[in-house]
């Protein structure tokens, strides 16, 4: 038997321009938590954190600003018709949203019973 504070938990996922932000306002303003999980990706690629360093090793100096920040017009550009990049930095960046997502449900589950049944997850798209 499920327990009231049970979360359902909803991912939308789609290409540019399918909605998935459409779908994200309307949960929002029926007071559904949501999660941009885009925007949980481009947390994990600040400056000296794991995913940073993975992307680095991977990608080499060449993708990074003159701050150190990663350029991710140039990540978007090396990886924009190369499916092996692509599916390389998927590799690098999934796993650690995933690991967000857990936390964040937990983070969920814990509020009092009632307050929310359904968390919204928009899907990470590639940059």
């Amino acid at each position: 038997m499920k327990k009231l504070n049970d979360l359902l938990k909803i991912g939308v996922s789609g290409l540019m321009g399918s909605g998935k932000s459409e779908a994200l306002e309307y949960f929002k303003k029926k007071l559904i938590p949501t999660y941009d999980l885009d925007i949980e990706s481009k947390k994990l690629l600040k400056i000296n954190s794991r995913v940073y360093f993975k992307v680095i090793k991977k990608f080499g100096v060449g993708i990074l600003n003159k701050n150190k920040t990663i350029n991710k017009r140039k990540l978007r550009e090396l990886i924009f018709n190369n499916s092996t990049a692509r599916i390389q930095l998927n590799n690098i960046v999934h796993p650690e949203v995933l690991k967000r997502v857990v936390i964040i449900s937990k983070k969920e589950s814990k509020k009092k019973p009632f307050s929310s049944i359904y968390n919204i997850y928009i899907a990470a798209r590639s940059f």
